[in-house]
């Protein structure tokens, strides 16, 4: 069989044996056989939309790919990624689907530790308005607008309405994942889950299954504010010799608190100007992966202003007009989680100019996703805006965090926090701040857990009700930087 990619070369394609079983219960019309650059699919790919019930004109976009192993008996894993405002496509690309675009590559490639080798991962870009979700703020802009505790309620009506798709799936083990924002989402979202199956007898003679929720897995994911994020990035970069002893012993003398800084809460003009100096230091570095440099051109760096203006171009087609940089996966968004939001118009006290960040990149993601081809196999509708990385939605972020979610769900479902021990955005340092301060009982004390080589994987430490793990040698994106360890530990642990 003969297929074309976007650029309408011709490549060979494996005559695909999939027989799709129960095809009467599952929706033909979302039905994707094959995508360009990638063999037609031996599993079950489905691709979407759930419309938000008493919404103007409010849609969920998902993506489902079934288990390369037995979807009828493996559980239901969802991943979704933060922001709050990016797409989990980028999951689904770069990370763990079956098919993604590895480090400095332009076109994709199998991926050996997809996550639907051993389960059925529904992806599903959220909020609506995010990547190819919709949501019609001309007809209703409240309807568009978005809180922690309001996206949580729209989590769960998609999750309603896609089980209506896939009834067969009620009766599979659900596990929810992601990463980043998805500490606030998950939570949100289980929350939710919960008080659905308390509550759900309210058709008589029309009672919906219970959601069967048995765990989340959240990688690197912010939870509470007084230690995750700014604060454990002061402390991450200078345990990591990036920033040096006068500033971190001068912002402790001076009693520095920057756990309100994500939301621009004031602090004295001394611990400001500290911070300054340490936002210079860490810039020339990823701070999504300190040990990775911020830019593969030394000097070449760019306000956030420039990378949004690049992103704009990239997503519209127009003429290249800011500085970029090879094209990196890991690089692909300026502002992935609110510290880079945060950091916008922040001046370095001794230059002035704007703090800098990895200049953004020539997108082929963005390319791939926007093409016809593309579009019409995932059956995107024409009024659905362009796909981006990560999108500018009306969206506010709340200091409740999620810890209390933790704590009210203890013993009714399994929890895992992983945290790459390379991120200096969401660090371990800051995980362990809340993890500790619940004070629960140690079950099984921190030990080494080896990866298929019999290297050092990380670190695992169970507690009453919680389990805790790191991955050696990843950054913010775990799967991405390492796949056979994020697999190895995600699915030993399922």
């Amino acid at each position: 069989m003969k297929c074309v990619d976007i650029n309408d070369n011709l490549y060979d394609s494996v005559e695909t044996t999939f027989t799709q079983h129960f095809d009467a219960l599952k929706p033909i019309g979302d039905y994707v056989s094959a995508l360009p650059e990638m063999e037609d699919f031996p599993y079950g790919v489905y691709s979407g939309y759930v419309s938000l019930p008493n919404t103007t004109n409010k849609e969920i976009y998902y993506l489902l790919t079934e288990s390369q192993n037995d979807w009828r008996s493996d559980p239901l894993l969802i991943w979704i990624n933060g922001g709050p405002g990016c797409s989990s496509l980028l999951g689904w690309a770069t990370e763990n689907g079956p098919w993604i675009m590895y480090q400095g590559e332009t076109t994709f490639s199998e991926n050996d530790y997809a996550w639907n080798r051993n389960a059925s991962v529904l992806y599903f870009d959220n909020p609506a308005g995010v990547g190819f979700s919709y949501c019609d703020s001309a007809a209703n802009a409240s309807e568009c607008t978005f809180d922690d505790n309001n996206v949580g309620t729209d989590m769960i009506h998609f999750l309603e309405g896609w089980y209506k798709k896939f009834p067969e799936y009620i009766n599979h083990d659900l596990y929810i994942s992601g990463e980043s924002y998805a500490g606030i989402y998950l939570p949100m979202l289980a929350q939710n889950i919960e008080w659905h199956n308390g509550n759900n007898t309210d058709k008589p003679g029309d009672k919906v299954k219970d959601i069967p929720l048995k765990g989340w897995l959240i990688g690197n994911g912010c939870t509470n504010w007084s230690y995750d994020c700014m604060p454990a990035t002061v402390n991450q970069t200078y345990n990591r010799a990036i920033i040096n002893d006068a500033i971190f012993d001068n912002m402790t003398s001076s009693q520095c608190d920057y756990s309100g800084f994500e939301f621009g809460d004031p602090n004295t003009p001394v611990c400001t100007d500290l911070l300054n100096q340490a936002a210079k230091a860490w810039s020339v570095v990823d701070i999504y992966n300190l040990y990775e440099p911020a830019s593969e051109t030394p000097g070449t760096m760019c306000t956030l202003d420039e990378n949004e203006e690049t992103r704009q171009g990239i997503i519209e087609g127009k003429p290249q007009t800011t500085p970029r940089r090879p094209f990196q996966p890991y690089k692909l968004t300026g502002s992935y989680t609110k510290l880079d939001r945060a950091m916008k118009g922040f001046k370095a006290s001794d230059s002035k100019t704007d703090y800098k960040t990895s200049c953004l990149g020539g997108d082929p993601l963005t390319s791939y996703l926007n093409s016809a081809l593309v579009r019409e196999a995932l059956h995107i509708p024409e009024k659905v805006q362009p796909w981006a990385d990560c999108s500018d939605i009306n969206y506010t972020e709340l200091k409740t965090g999620t810890q209390f979610v933790w704590e009210e769900l203890k013993g009714k479902i399994r929890m895992l926090k992983y945290s790459g021990d390379k991120d200096g955005d969401v660090p371990t340092w800051g995980t362990l701040g809340w993890i500790n301060s619940l004070k629960r009982q140690e079950v099984a004390p921190w030990r080494a857990w080896n990866d298929d080589k019999g290297q050092v994987g990380g670190y695992f430490w169970q507690l009453d009700g919680l389990d805790f793990a790191t991955v050696h040698g990843a950054g913010h994106m775990v799967p991405m930087d390492e796949p056979q360890r994020a697999f190895q530990l995600i699915f030993n642990w399922i």
